[in-house]
Order: C-alpha cells, then structure tokens, then sequence
C-alpha cells in the first residue's frame, strides 16, 4: 500500500513531465564463442555431473514476499541433511541450479554471489530494510524526471552501493554453487530473457563482466514505473552453438514462440538495441527458463547430449510461488470498483491461471523426461515440490499471508510469518520428503 501511493504519484508526474530517458548501454562485445568455464548450462552440466541428485529451485515474483518465502525454503534445505553421506550433507549443497525472477532475484543472485552469508547478512541488508522507502527518496523523486539516465539507472546504482559492491556474473561464476539463472523479458521481442551466456552469445557480447545489480534491476523493472534496461545486439560472432534455432513444425506453440523469438537476436538492424523490463511478465514463477531452454534445444534427450551431460537418478525441482489470492473490498458492497482494484483482479486472475498453467505443464514434462532418460542402469526417479500460499494450511494465517502487498518494503512481522511459512512448508511437504526417503533407500541398497 505505501509503495502503491507513491507509485501513482511517480506515474502522474512522469506522463505530465513530457521528459525522455535513455538506458545505459553496459554489456562489452563478445567476438569469439568460448563455451570453457564461461556462466552457462554447459559449465553447470560439468558441476552436475558429480553424485546422483539434480536439484533445482524456481523462485518467483513478488516483492520482498518473494524474497522472504524463497529464504525460508533456503533455510529449510540448509537445516535438512542427506543422512547417509559422510559428512551429513545438507541438501543445499546439492542444488545445481536456480532460476529467478523479480522479487526472488534479490534472494537468488545474493547467494549466488555470497553462499553461506545469505543467512547472516541477508536479513539485514534486504528483508527488514525499506527498500522502496530508501528508493522513492534517492531514485523516484521527481529530480529524477528531467535526467537523461533515469530512475532505472539510480536504481542499479543504489543496489550496487548497498547490495551487490559491483560485482559481475564472473564473480557469481563459483564451482561451489548453483548456476543462478536471473531472468527479465525482452519488451519488443514478448519473450524471456535468461542471463546465460548461450542468451549472450546471440548478442555477441560477454555477459562474465555483466554487472549482477543490472541483471537484478532488468529482472524486477514494473514498466511505467522503471523504464527499461537495455542492452546492445553487438554483431560480428558466431551464433550459440546450443540454443536450436532452427524450425521445428513438431515443437508445441509455446517453444515455438521462444525459438521464433531467440532467432530474432539475429537481426542486428532492426534489434539493434534489447530493452529488459520486470521478469514476471512474461514467466512470474521462473520455472519456464528450464522448460524453454530444454525444449527448444530439441528435448531432453537432445539437451543432455548438446551440453554433454548424463541424467542423474534424482530430479528434483522445487518451485517457490509468491502469488497471492486477497480480499477485495468490491466484494461487500454493490459500488463500483476502483481503477486499481479492477487492475489489481485482472493481473490475479491472469496470473494465477498463468502460473497453474507453468506447473501442470512442467510437471508432465519432468515424467516425459524421465520416460526418455531413464536407462536400464539409471532409473530417473522425479519430484515437484510446489511451495506456495494457496496450500497454507491454518486459515487464519492463510488469510494474513495473502493481504502482504507486494513491495520491497514490509512489516518486520510479515517478514518473519513468510520465512517461517516456506520453512514449515518445505520440511512436511509429501514430494520432498519422498526424495529424502527414496535417496537414502536407493543409497543402502548400494
């Protein structure tokens, strides 16, 4: 709600000042294709490679809600332990891979840049930090209307300042941690944008001197309110070698659409210039960069071979939803509702079938994965952990949890109930405990 006023008063001012903006153009060229320890799938599949568990997280949109639910889920998977390895093992260090968008960036690229000190640092920094409040005073406020930089590019300077110490994606590229996949949309080409190096290639730059806080900014840019990151279409490279960019009439409509979109990186002319605006819009859960990268490379089969990578008898995708169902005053009263309730029903209502859409449809794919992969000496066993605040189960507190608005800056005391809720969520959900226990049968019988 105080992000919201003042967002209407940004948004007034910013249509009345007539004044234009232009982003920063910060992404180096790239002439050779260089596949070695570059911030890609193909270095993750070499990380992958090792034990007999793939562990991926997905972690949504919306806000420091977000951000908090997907901190709890960490914490979850940092106090849980594989049992059987010596040393106990906590199930953190087995995940591989994590896609993010929005809200669940600032929780992704921090530990992927920090590791362990998301948990002593993070709280501090982010969660219980007024974050829309320190950006409405130093990046929204109407001095900014009349530069030619603006908001977005005083917003990435105040989270290079207070968050990410300019650090670049070489600095997140550890062997000791996931590959962290922060995902924004491409405004003009409708679709999403990974920032992988395979999504680079077909920019012809280098995304290992990309700075994490402009990835982060792109990922969690609402249009109107933050105009958009851009990146140049450099030319003058050889075209990735893994994203299939060739037509495929047997691709269902949803991959073709991405492929159609990614070929278009190829028109240097036309797309000279990328504009990167908030991840959600076009995948609020974070969960299609895997399906998107995997289909469109030809299957999963066709995927595994691309990166040289073998299919592990553990699967596990956990995704964390943000997404909220709350009250609305319209419902007690025959008056009519207000601009912003009618917009703010109309984004629920699309994303949620949206999201559901995502799930059902990637939890199929995982079986169909499995079915392929699956070999006489490697049975692919799968698990889709789904955390969200539609499943929480005391109705009081399921009512509470969904009238947190999105914002980046919350009640202590909502903070610490959404930290709490994807914790307890986690440790009694029915498919993650399944992996615990099927993992630690499948390791006896060794």
């Amino acid at each position: 709600m105080r992000l919201a006023k003042k967002v209407i008063g940004l948004l007034l001012g910013v249509t009345t000042c007539g004044c234009t903006t232009y982003g920063k153009v910060v992404n180096e060229p790239k002439l050779a294709l260089n596949t070695e320890n570059t911030y890609s799938l193909t270095t993750a599949a070499n990380r992958v490679n090792k034990g007999e568990i793939t562990v991926a997280i997905a972690m949504s949109g919306g806000g420091t809600r977000a951000a908090a639910l997907s901190y709890g889920v960490m914490k979850a998977l940092r106090d849980t332990s594989l049992k059987l390895e010596q040393p106990t093992k906590p199930v953190l260090e087995e995940v591989d891979f994590i896609s993010s968008v929005s809200g669940g960036s600032f929780t992704a690229a921090y530990y992927g840049l920090y590791g362990d000190k998301l948990f002593s640092d993070f709280e501090g920094d982010f969660l219980y930090h007024s974050i829309s409040d320190d950006l409405f005073s130093r990046v929204l406020s109407p001095k900014t209307w009349f530069t030619t930089g603006g908001r977005t590019q005083r917003t990435i300077d105040y989270y290079q300042q207070n968050l990410f110490y300019g650090a670049t994606f070489a600095d997140m590229n550890r062997p000791d941690k996931p590959i962290v996949v922060v995902n924004a949309s491409d405004l003009g080409g409708g679709i999403r944008f990974s920032f992988l190096q395979e999504y680079f290639d077909l920019l012809c730059s280098d995304l290992s001197t990309y700075p994490v806080a402009n990835a982060v900014t792109a990922s969690s840019a609402v249009p109107l309110v933050f105009n958009p990151v851009v990146l140049r279409n450099h030319e003058g490279c050889e075209q990735s070698q893994l994203i299939e960019l060739s037509s495929d009439d047997d691709r269902k409509a949803h991959t073709r659409h991405t492929v159609e979109g990614l070929k278009s990186y190829q028109d240097k002319y036309d797309r000279t210039f990328i504009h990167l605006v908030d991840g959600g819009i076009t995948d609020n859960l974070g969960l299609l960069s895997f399906y998107d990268v995997i289909e469109s490379s030809g299957g999963g089969e066709a995927f595994f071979k691309r990166i040289g990578a073998k299919p592990l008898p553990h699967f596990v995708m956990i995704v964390v939803d943000a997404s909220t169902s709350p009250d609305f005053q319209m419902e007690r009263s025959t008056k009519e509702p207000t601009i912003r309730e009618t917009l703010s029903a109309m984004t629920d209502i699309q994303l949620h079938r949206f999201n559901d859409a995502s799930k059902s449809l990637f939890a199929r794919t995982m079986d169909r994965w499995a079915t392929i992969l699956s070999t006489e000496d490697v049975q692919m066993s799968t698990y889709f952990v789904d955390i969200n605040l539609q499943d929480v189960t005391d109705i009081k507190q399921k009512h509470y949890l969904n009238q947190i608005p999105t914002d980046l800056s919350l009640d202590p005391e909502q903070v610490d109930a959404l930290i709490e809720e994807g914790y307890q969520q986690l440790m009694q959900n029915e498919s993650f405990q399944a992996f615990l226990s099927n993992y630690s049968a499948d390791e006896e019988d060794l």
